[in-house]
């Protein structure tokens, strides 16, 4: 899967909004509740950033529906 960036200013360096969201992925990766979690959770998690709108803003286009369904149970 390769997914682009909206434009070349949203590619640029390692934004602030990148490392937000890196840090959210780092958290909830962190998270006790979370040590069991299957890689089935783990992209439902991705999934659900990836389609906030200020996210989706930045990296339009990212479904990672097939992907979920490939390691789901």
């Amino acid at each position: 899967m390769l997914f682009r960036a909206k434009d070349q200013a949203a590619h640029w360096g390692y934004q602030t909004w990148h490392r937000e969201l890196d840090d959210e992925v780092v958290k909830w990766l962190s998270n006790p509740k979370n040590a069991q979690a299957t890689p089935e959770e783990f992209l439902k998690f991705l999934q659900e950033l990836y389609q906030r709108p200020d996210i989706k803003a930045r990296i339009p286009n990212v479904d990672l529906t097939s992907l979920i369904q490939e390691v789901g149970p």
